[in-house]
């Protein structure tokens, strides 16, 4: 008694036979009650003689054979004591004394490990506890509270009362259904069921039906009532109006119960429906969980019931060994600064594998500034971590095909800078032989064929430096301080020759002849080639005056130095219904086989990443009509991105 006993027909009765009950109809389970002595109960179950037990307190030993579910009921011991023998005032006087405990309570272990405690004596029920203490047997007797408060008001024991300090502080009981090792599935159908009964608001009623009168206050409250009524019967008009009042009362505490109840399902609904791990718990070196919603089982494999006070795991145990650090670091940052926090780590699942995920967290405090919980969500983001490294792959292989598209478009022009060079070369090796064949060898003649030679030489040789400069792959290439003239002397050597072939003038204007930036030299020459192109494109589309230039100019705005180099032509400009759509990816204006769309796209994609700007000068196209395209990049590179300066007039 309380929680299992038979009525006066010989059925079972009690809160564990109401509560079972209401989770089997929840989950559609069939069920047969079966009663037995306390100690019996988890040897039975471990035994397979039945499959529940529906009333366990949890202890670290019988975890190691039975599973526990989400507790539906946590409270503390009582301290039984004869009335005028022993006083026991508080924890300090259950020292030097003898105690007696139930049969493989979990009580006995917790005794055992307090060296102050004189002995201890075991009784097999909380009836026979009551009878040895009563007989001056024992000091005290230590067990459930609602259990002895029942067997005092059912076989009397007039002598024996609560302490005092009646309850004993130094371990709580955490009790809920229990299960034998390993049934998972069982188990997660029992919390299931448990949920759905305390959501629907018939848990609380079962526990008033079978806990209220036995609460210490609730009885104390229940005599005070009692001696009231006594002294109210002389003032009937008094008793009557103070009935009212009562009355009321315990009206307004039944709806306040019932809507706590509904509040109660509607936010343990929100919490189960939240597409991440909702929690609560201590600050200490683990993270003791105080709550954590069932979602962690999708991130850890392990049940929400694990975690919480440390049962069989700790939250600190299934984080990234290698990330602990680091979220320690991040909370107590949160903690000093009193402000939200986030961050990103590594979990470890059941199986092995490694989830990543997100969390955003909030440390609460007391009146005193003292932290007393964190509180957050955590969301799985491994699908988007792998989403998003796919995409940067994907990305990386776009800016790879974008250079070698704009190289393919150059080839023609890439053919002359070669050919040209070594149609002077074969000219002046001819020179030679004729020379030599006359025997009229002029030493000074042939140093100076050598010398033009060797200068076209060195020519063929730019360009294919060029070529596999720009040809190679530049994903992991670090920055580096490099001259700008020096990027669009390896740029134009790539298409110098094909413009002089098709009349095309280039123009360079080094306003800051010695600028330099810091950046990633091969991105930078493809963004410049990209434009030259697109430039190059337009203005063969006029019968004359073709013309592309290149400026440099560097400035200083906001305390930073900036260069633009801008790329202007005399093609016909860009129509104003394209203004807004020239850096969208696979938009091309030219003829089907003539480009892929990705060029602007990808080289605004690597001046961002240089914390810099490729954009349309707007203000050049109104004023001249003429197409502008500016790439604007930081001198020098900084690890924390800034705001980027406002396009110039």
């Amino acid at each position: 008694p309380p929680y299992d006993f038979k009525d006066v027909d010989g059925r079972p009765e009690g809160y564990s036979v109401d509560l079972m009950t209401a989770v089997a109809r929840e989950i559609g389970m069939d069920i047969e009650f079966r009663s037995s002595p306390g100690q019996d109960l988890v040897p039975n179950l471990e035994a397979g003689k039945v499959d529940i037990v529906a009333l366990v307190a949890y202890s670290d030993e019988r975890a190691k054979s039975i599973d526990y579910s989400e507790p539906h009921i946590v409270a503390y011991d009582g301290i039984f004591i004869r009335d005028s023998e022993t006083q026991i005032r508080s924890e300090r006087d259950l020292a030097g004394k003898t105690l007696i405990v139930l049969a493989g309570d979990v009580a006995e272990p917790f005794i055992r490990a307090r060296p102050e405690i004189k002995s201890m004596l075991i009784a097999q029920s909380a009836y026979e506890a009551m009878g040895r203490l009563s007989a001056g047997e024992g000091d005290a007797f230590i067990g459930p509270l609602v259990v002895g408060l029942k067997v005092m008001e059912t076989a009397g024991y007039p002598h024996v009362r609560l302490a005092d300090f009646p309850n004993i502080f130094w371990y709580k009981r955490e009790t809920g259904f229990a299960v034998r090792k390993g049934n998972a599935e069982l188990l997660q159908r029992l919390n299931h069921g448990l949920r759905a009964v305390k959501a629907s608001g018939e848990y609380e009623k079962i526990y008033q039906k079978w806990f209220s009168r036995l609460d210490p206050v609730a009885i104390a409250l229940r005599e005070e009532r009692e001696r009231l009524i006594v002294g109210f019967t002389i003032a009937a008009a008094g008793l009557l109006f103070i009935s009212g009042i009562a009355l009321a009362f315990r009206r307004e505490v039944g709806r306040k119960t019932e809507s706590l109840a509904e509040s109660e399902g509607r936010y343990r609904g929100l919490v189960d429906n939240l597409p991440g791990v909702v929690y609560r718990c201590a600050n200490d070196e683990n993270w003791t969980m105080e709550f954590i919603s069932d979602h962690i089982t999708d991130i850890t494999g392990y049940t929400a019931a694990d975690f919480v006070q440390n049962r069989v795991r700790s939250y600190g145990s299934v984080i990234y060994p290698d990330d602990r650090a680091h979220v320690q670091q991040v909370v107590l940052a949160a903690i000093a600064s009193k402000a939200p926090f986030t961050l990103d780590y590594r979990m470890l699942h059941k199986d092995g594998s490694i989830r990543f995920v997100h969390e955003n967290g909030v440390p609460l405090f007391d009146d005193n500034g003292n932290v007393r919980f964190l509180e957050g969500v955590v969301f799985d983001v491994s699908e988007r971590k792998r989403i998003s490294e796919l995409l940067a792959s994907q990305q990386a292989k776009l800016v790879s095909s974008a250079r070698m598209s704009a190289l393919g478009e150059m080839a023609g022009g890439i053919a002359h800078e070669i050919n040209n060079p070594l149609a002077i070369i074969n000219g002046r090796a001819n020179q030679l032989q004729e020379l030599a064949v006359a025997g009229n060898v002029d030493s000074k003649v042939a140093a100076r064929i050598a010398s033009s030679i060797e200068v076209t030489v060195s020519r063929i040789s730019k360009i294919v430096r060029s070529l596999r400069h720009v040809a190679r792959d530049t994903e992991f290439d670090p920055y580096e301080l490099i001259p700008v003239a020096q990027m669009i002397e390896e740029t134009l050597e790539l298409s110098e020759q094909k413009m002089k072939h098709h009349g095309v003038e280039l123009r360079v204007i080094q306003e800051t002849p010695d600028a330099n930036v810091e950046c990633r030299p091969v991105q930078i020459i493809q963004i410049l080639i990209n434009l030259i192109n697109n430039a190059y494109d337009a203005v063969m589309e006029r019968p004359a005056d073709k013309w592309i230039e290149v400026r440099v100019r560097e400035f200083t705005k906001d305390s930073e130095n900036w260069v633009d180099i801008s790329v202007a032509d005399s093609g016909g400009g860009v129509p104003d219904e394209l203004l807004d759509r020239v850096f969208l990816p696979f938009f091309t204006t030219k003829g089907v086989g003539r480009g892929t769309g990705l060029g602007l796209s990808i080289s605004k994609s690597l001046a961002e990443d240089h914390r810099g700007q490729l954009f349309l000068d707007r203000q050049a196209r109104e004023i001249e009509g003429r197409t502008r395209f500016v790439l604007r990049l930081p001198v020098r590179q900084r690890i924390e991105s800034e705001p980027h300066p406002a396009h110039s007039s």
